[in-house]
């Protein structure tokens, strides 16, 4: 993450979806790659998986992502930190959960992410 002077202000492993290639179709388990930004950010801490049991899968934030054809997809924590470095998600980008809480105070609503072929670059708008 870059602040408006272009200095680094956050860097963090992550894990991204299973499969490479840019997202195409719900299912497909791979990471969408564009520009986007923060729709919102929504308290996941309590948020039971797709089975309806309580797993704590998404980690305290989940930070989604405003994209055309897919509402599902954000930045959020894990309950498998040995995720990340690899590619194990079905299409969202996993942190530790304690990068989940710093990077939270860096984003709002708004702040445009942008997913590139190996990476995520969250890149605060300049002052003008």
């Amino acid at each position: 993450m870059l602040n408006e002077r272009d200095s680094l202000l956050f860097e963090t492993d992550v894990c991204l979806g299973e499969n490479l290639g840019n997202k195409t179709r719900n299912g497909d388990h791979k990471t969408p790659e564009g520009k986007f930004s923060i729709m919102s950010i929504e308290n996941s801490s309590r948020w039971p998986d797709f089975d309806g049991k309580f797993r704590a899968s998404y980690g305290p934030w989940f930070m989604r992502l405003k994209m055309p054809k897919f509402r599902s997809i954000g930045i959020h924590g894990t309950n498998e930190p040995e995720s990340i470095g690899t590619r194990a998600s079905m299409g969202c980008v996993r942190l530790h959960n304690d990068k989940v809480l710093e990077l939270k105070k860096y984003v709002k609503v708004g702040t445009p992410v942008e997913i590139i072929a190996e990476g995520v670059d969250y890149t605060l708008p300049r002052a003008h």
